[in-house]
């Protein structure tokens, strides 16, 4: 469209870290599939005028910085291996850490949080502040980031961990920090490194450690978002590893938000053909899963009630998954949240939140898994 700009939610050079041949994986959580992705394709990680240009333009300084010392710590990681005095000398210097933190508050004030918030709010009658503002109040509360020591994470490198949509673990939306999760924020800045805010530690220091990240911390990092506004919706990972993020990310993910919501899109696209006594259980079963969604969110936290509420919905989840399958149901709804003539609020959402590249490839996988090719 002549005039628009597209702008990046996600640095590109921060997306090329896990890209191997030009192409990146996504895990999506709506789709229940995996695929893999140009990493230059226009429609990932990015929306067309949702903030100032000049507001775009003042953070490419911030992000060459970053990319630059990310350069170095992986140059380092090649040639020394666990040399991580190296590493410390080079990211406790005040420009390169510097860099870091501003990449980390980056990438907190434009998360794809704000742009979900928005238009949520302009659906449910609230009046809402400019993309701009709620950006700048974002970038002021991450300010804190700048107070803390920076651990430097070195993961191994058969255990690289991916890149969600909301990049930035902040943990105070989480309940810390505090003594027993002290960390202020996380961010992974290629597959096998990620760094970690520390208050505790004074600002500027910087300690490079290892660590095997374990299937349930790696999970719980792939999927976070900020509780009661967004949990991703998708994940980027290396190609090599997409097999094996796929069966974590997926299987960890039953019975959450954006599988349920993929699943009453594909109920809702195969309604007509549904027998009568199909439609009624398919309405019993939506009050169901959102009673036990409210119960679930009731008792948050990690009791056996929430885990209770959380295994009713993944057992709903489950079996519901598999009859649609058994159906052949369709594989989405992407088509008709996309139709800005019937819906352009739920058209603009949509597009940011489901990058059309991802439904794109996805639905070419199961084609020509069905022709048998």
């Amino acid at each position: 469209m002549s005039g628009t700009q597209r702008q990046h939610y996600i640095s590109r050079s921060l997306i090329k870290r896990w890209a191997e041949d030009g192409k990146v994986g996504v895990v999506c959580l709506y789709h229940r599939d995996s695929a893999e992705v140009s990493a230059k394709a226009r429609t990932l990680h990015s929306v067309v005028d949702l903030w100032p240009q000049d507001l775009e333009d003042s953070w490419h300084p911030a992000e060459n910085a970053a990319a630059h010392t990310i350069d170095e710590i992986e140059r380092l990681l090649a040639s020394n291996g666990d040399d991580f005095d190296a590493m410390e000398r080079m990211v406790s210097e005040p420009r390169s850490f510097s860099s870091l933190i501003e990449l980390a508050v980056l990438h907190h004030a434009r998360a794809l949080t704000v742009l979900i918030q928005q238009i949520a709010d302009i659906q449910n009658g609230v009046a809402s502040p400019d993309t701009a503002a709620r950006i700048q109040g974002r970038w002021e509360e991450a300010q804190a980031y700048h107070d803390c020591g920076l651990v430097v994470t070195v993961l191994p490198a058969d255990e690289p961990i991916g890149l969600n949509a909301v990049p930035v673990f902040h943990a105070p939306r989480w309940g810390g920090p505090k003594p027993e999760a002290p960390v202020l924020f996380m961010m992974p800045l290629s597959p096998r490194i990620m760094i970690c805010g520390v208050p505790e530690m004074d600002t500027g220091d910087v300690s490079v450690e290892t660590e095997q990240i374990g299937e349930v911390r790696f999970s719980a990092l792939a999927l976070a978002g900020e509780p009661g506004i967004v949990s991703t919706p998708w994940l980027i990972c290396k190609p090599s590893a997409l097999d094996q993020t796929a069966q974590a990310v997926l299987s960890r993910s039953e019975g959450g938000a954006m599988h349920w919501l993929g699943l009453c899109d594909r109920m809702d696209r195969y309604w007509d053909d549904a027998d009568v006594q199909r439609q009624i259980a398919w309405r019993r079963l939506r009050r169901d899963y959102e009673t036990q969604q409210k119960r679930h969110d009731a008792s948050a936290g990690p009791n056996s009630r929430s885990k209770r509420h959380h295994r009713a919905m993944r057992d709903m989840a489950r079996g519901l998954q598999a009859e649609l399958d058994g159906l052949d149901a369709p594989l989405c709804n992407c088509d008709s949240r996309r139709d800005r003539k019937a819906d352009p609020e739920m058209a603009s959402r949509w597009d940011q939140v489901m990058p059309k590249t991802i439904c794109q490839e996805i639905r070419s996988k199961r084609n020509t898994a069905a022709r048998g090719l």
